[in-house]
């Protein structure tokens, strides 16, 4: 190492030397799964005002097999479930929605096909978004923010249902 005031520091770094060659493949690890994932079939209908989430959520779903039509309010819902709804197989509905209320979302979706399937979001609780959280048609509720694990997990007892 030599310095000098006002011209700075020189380090000099020796390295032993080897006979061997350097290893110039990359280092994997292979994260080992117990059982094969398995992909998720089915159509579901995203209703959430958030478009960050929204976008966020819908290709974690596709990701995983699943069909998704997404939309930002609740008149959009609606007419979309009036007019596919054979092709839908589940909506996820946020419970703060601009346009038609979800509680009028979860009430239509029934009117229009009793054995339709919904599951509910919302940052509050279950228990305060109301009756409309407890309508026959209600297959989950998950709290946001969620694990995309337990959402998965839900939409697939919903799809089984």
């Amino acid at each position: 190492m030599t310095s000098e005031p006002g011209r700075g520091t020189t380090f000099r770094v020796l390295w032993p030397i080897s006979n061997q060659a350097p290893d110039r493949r990359p280092s994997v690890q292979l994260e080992s799964r117990s059982t094969p994932r398995t992909r998720t079939n089915g159509t579901v209908l995203l209703v959430e005002d958030e478009d960050v989430l929204r976008a966020s959520i819908a290709k974690m779903l596709r990701k995983e097999g699943l069909t998704v039509i997404d939309v930002d309010n609740g008149d959009a819902a609606v007419n979309l479930f009036r007019d596919y709804q054979k092709e839908i197989d589940v909506i996820l509905l946020d419970m703060t929605i601009p346009g038609t209320p979800s509680a009028a979302v979860v009430a239509e979706a029934g009117r229009l096909r009793p054995n339709a399937k919904l599951l509910l979001t919302s940052a509050y609780s279950r228990e305060m978004v109301g009756p409309a959280a407890y309508a026959q048609q209600i297959r989950g509720f998950i709290r946001k923010p969620f694990e995309v694990r337990n959402l998965l997990s839900l939409i697939r007892k919903a799809l089984s249902a």
